[in-house]
């Protein structure tokens, strides 16, 4: 049978290991974004049918109408891409990149009939992919 002191003696080194393992200190934690996919194509248009994923996470696939929000959370740092049908049009696009969106909050995506557009303030707005057709 081991003595107390001795199995104290063991678990000390134990606990300190796991302590510093455990430890925090210097890593900075960044949320990941609330993702945001508004239909904002022109009045009375067909539904688009979006789709996006990860790697590990499939967020789902939705038909959305003009004016509608497909809203996620990002639930890995990974890169999230999304693919979109509208009529005869089609396009994909990296949603959430982990390089470019670490750190923010959000990440809106504006899809209209000239392109898909990228904000962080659901405000200022920049083109970033297009419609593509065969």
């Amino acid at each position: 049978m081991v003595s107390r002191s001795l199995s104290l003696f063991l678990l000390i080194p134990l606990f300190s290991f796991t302590s510093i393992l455990g430890s925090s200190e210097g890593l900075e934690y960044k949320p990941l974004p609330r993702v945001h996919i508004i239909n904002a194509l022109p009045p009375k248009s067909e539904p688009a049918n979006i789709e996006c994923k990860s790697r590990n996470t499939n967020v789902g696939e939705r038909d959305l109408n003009v004016g509608d929000d497909f809203t996620w959370n990002a639930k890995e740092s990974s890169l999230y891409y999304c693919r979109a049908f509208w009529g005869r049009f089609f396009s994909s696009w990296h949603a959430v990149q982990p390089k470019r969106d670490s750190g923010k909050a959000a990440v809106f995506w504006l899809v209209k009939e000239h392109g898909f557009f990228l904000s962080w303030d659901n405000s200022t707005w920049v083109k970033k992919s297009v419609w593509q057709t065969e």
